[in-house]
Parts: C-alpha cells; structure tokens; sequence
C-alpha cells in the first residue's frame, strides 16, 4: 500500500508540530530598585502548540496572573 499525503496535509501537521508559545526562563519582578523587591515569576519554561487546551494551577499569589498577563 501507497501512502500519499497533500502539501495541505503536511503543512497542517508541521504546524500542528510547533510551538504556538513558547517561553523559555521567563522571569518576572515586581519593585526592582526598590528596598523589597518581589520575585513574581522564576524561570518558567514551557510550550503550547495550536488548538492544545492547558490551565495554570496553584495557589494565590503564585503568579498565574502575571504569567498571562505577560503573554499579552
């Protein structure tokens, strides 16, 4: 059996394939130069690919928030 598949095809799944977002050590900091800076967000590595369904979970003040919000 002969497998043949479209550019269309190909195309569609190469991009299904790559990251849609990709963040790699973002880091976040709140009051810097001040005399109590905050460390909001710590090297925080991932990627998302199209159509991919993901949710941040933790705990108050863990910085979900200011992660999407950089993402904006």
């Amino acid at each position: 059996m002969i497998l043949t598949l479209s550019s269309q095809v190909l195309q569609k799944e190469l991009a299904m394939s790559q990251p849609a977002i990709e963040l790699r050590d973002l880091v976040m900091r709140f009051g810097v130069g001040t005399a109590n800076p905050v460390l909001a967000v710590d090297r925080v590595s991932f990627n998302l690919k199209a159509g991919e369904f993901v949710s941040l979970v933790g705990p108050s003040g863990c910085g979900k928030t200011t992660i999407l919000n950089l993402l904006t």
